[in-house]
């Protein structure tokens, strides 16, 4: 990733993206007695009806999702980026878009 790339995705963020976190119970339903654990997730999104802009962004970062978004009736199709990263109890990490972060 160049830094004309960093800085042109850092303008996309800042206008058509949001970056949220919150705190949440997440149940593992794979293991035995499927135990509930508290957890910090952090969220990175891009939405927006442009989608080659978006796919780009996809393909930029090689990780996350990409696909239509979700909108109300009579309302433009809208195309979306998404990320997530979250830590549970002890501390593990599930880093995505967030591992490659520099500091702009």
């Amino acid at each position: 990733m160049t830094e004309h790339d960093v800085a042109y995705l850092a303008g996309l963020i800042d206008g058509e993206g949001s970056i949220y976190y919150k705190h949440t119970k997440q149940r593992r339903n794979t293991r035995p007695g499927k135990p509930v654990h508290n957890v910090w997730v952090i969220r990175l999104e891009i939405a927006m009806t442009a989608k080659d802009t978006v796919k780009w962004c996809h393909d930029t970062f090689k990780i996350g999702s990409f696909g239509e978004r979700k909108v109300k009736p009579g309302k433009k199709k809208q195309w979306c980026f998404a990320d997530y990263c979250s830590s549970g109890e002890k501390g593990e990490d599930r880093s995505g878009v967030w591992s490659g972060r520099r500091p702009h």
